[in-house]
């Protein structure tokens, strides 16, 4: 009987490690368009997270340059191919432009604004349109606007652009990429700080847009090779360990789940893995690590294995996917803060070290919990964005 569910454990790891291993081998294909002065480079490189001092796209080219295609590679995955606008385009850019869509299509296409409303630009849109999975349209330089001067003009973009209402047009800021940009203060000028990751202060509303083409990448399976490439890791390794805690709390009250729950842990190690090196751990490498943190829990996961034989009893099923979110949450997000503190896998002293103060910890937050409560995915969220972020959410 044990032997057979061992059998449908690696059935199942094998399907969801396949699932996983198909989008870290996706490819992601970016297609920008916008005028010379729109500020397409500056735009990507706060976009792609770029560091201040080591900017991914040029800046502040010569003139003629901007006028030249160019397709840059960011990590293994992603091929971003830059176009000046439609106008700009003299006839070998125009060829280079259609041999890459037809030979490689387009996921995500970025309209890049700038300055006031141009009915000339609604050619550069319908394009972007017909030849890309998703357009998204920003308007970069939001900061040479008044707040309600703003307004009006993405009204008057959305007019000129032929916009639905329900459409977006992303107001942003991406200065501080060119050596020339300085942040001013009562008439003098200053070098412009940056955070804790190197990314200009000055960057606006990049985040937003950002996020939104995660959320329709990862309908696509296409989100974790943006995510690896930018530098607050983060956001996405709660989403991770959010599934995860809800997958295992409601697979604790189905007989027979502890081998499933393992299944889901070995999984989300394997997925934060490869959101914070870029790459993924193997199947066997997985299942040890979930081994790792077991070894150390002997009483729960013995109580997980017998519970998961019996068939629902109500008071033990609670107690069983209480168990379940509190293993998985300090697991997965001792995982995330290894990774975070520059550790490895391989440090596991310091991982189990970790472990054990963050299962104290979320045990300390679940105590009260009902059955309502381990079906909502909030709660965690809550839990691990403190401990991940330092904050609530």
């Amino acid at each position: 009987m044990y032997s057979e569910k061992e059998d449908k454990l690696n059935k199942k790891l094998d399907e969801m490690f396949g699932e996983l291993s198909k989008k870290v081998n996706a490819t992601l294909n970016v297609l920008v368009i916008g005028k010379v002065s729109s500020g397409k480079s500056s735009f990507l490189n706060a976009f792609f997270d770029a560091e201040k001092d080591k900017p991914k796209f040029k800046v502040g080219a010569k003139s003629g340059e901007t006028t030249k295609v160019q397709i840059t590679k960011i990590g293994k995955n992603i091929k971003v191919i830059d176009t000046p606008g439609l106008e700009d385009i003299n006839k070998s850019n125009s060829l280079e432009t259609k041999n890459f869509i037809e030979e490689e299509g387009v996921d995500i296409g970025i309209l890049v604004l700038s300055g006031s409303a141009d009915a000339s630009q609604k050619e550069q849109y319908e394009y972007l349109k017909q030849h890309a999975e998703k357009v998204f349209i920003v308007l970069n330089k939001a900061d040479t606007f008044s707040e309600e001067n703003l307004n009006i003009v993405l009204q008057q973009w959305k007019e000129q652009l032929g916009l639905s209402p329900d459409e977006k047009i992303y107001p942003v800021v991406s200065r501080g990429y060119d050596p020339k940009d300085k942040e001013v203060f009562r008439g003098q000028e200053y070098e412009i700080e940056v955070d804790e990751f190197g990314r200009p202060k000055l960057v606006k509303g990049i985040e937003e847009v950002r996020n939104d083409i995660l959320n329709f990448l990862e309908k696509n399976g296409k989100d974790l090779i943006l995510i690896k490439e930018l530098k607050d890791k983060r956001k996405k390794a709660i989403a991770t360990i959010t599934t995860a805690c809800v997958s295992a709390a409601g697979a604790a009250f189905v007989p027979g789940s502890a081998l499933y729950i393992g299944v889901i842990q070995a999984t989300a190690i394997a997925t934060l893995s490869y959101i914070y090196t870029g790459e993924m751990i193997n199947k066997s490498q997985a299942v040890s690590m979930v081994g790792v943190f077991v070894a150390e829990n002997v009483g729960t996961s013995l109580f997980l294995i017998v519970k998961s034989f019996l068939p629902p009893t109500g008071v033990l099923d609670i107690a069983a996917a209480t168990i379940a979110l509190t293993i998985t949450a300090a697991m997965l997000t001792a995982v995330s803060k290894l990774y975070s503190m520059g550790y490895t896998l391989d440090d596991k002293e310091e991982l189990l070290t970790i472990f054990e103060n963050l299962k104290k910890t979320i045990k300390g937050e679940m105590k009260n919990a009902d059955k309502k409560d381990l079906t909502n995915p909030e709660l965690y969220k809550k839990i691990i964005a403190n401990i991940l972020l330092n904050k609530k959410i």
